[in-house]
């Protein structure tokens, strides 16, 4: 349901195994999906090569992992590192 605003009115069939059984899943059509395996990747690629405080938000220990992998601020506290990268 990637991309739904809400999902009370979307009004798509989830095919997954998941979701009652295996059932559907035999007799649902082709899968077409909006977004390619591509998009998303160059997507999330961006997203995490972007703002570390942007990446902090939503994913605070992808952030932390990437503060501690970054030789550049070994020494540097991460809320510190979060503050120097913010405008203004």
């Amino acid at each position: 349901m990637y991309g739904v605003e809400d999902t009370k009115t979307w009004h798509g069939v989830i095919c997954d195994d998941q979701v009652d059984g295996g059932t559907l899943v035999r007799s649902c059509q082709t899968f077409e999906p909006h977004v390619t395996k591509e998009e998303i990747r160059e997507e999330m690629e961006a997203f995490l090569l972007g703002k570390l405080s942007q990446v902090a938000s939503r994913y605070p220990d992808v952030a932390a992992l990437m503060w501690v992998l970054d030789s550049d601020h070994d020494k540097k506290a991460l809320d510190e590192w979060l503050e120097d990268e913010e405008p203004g």
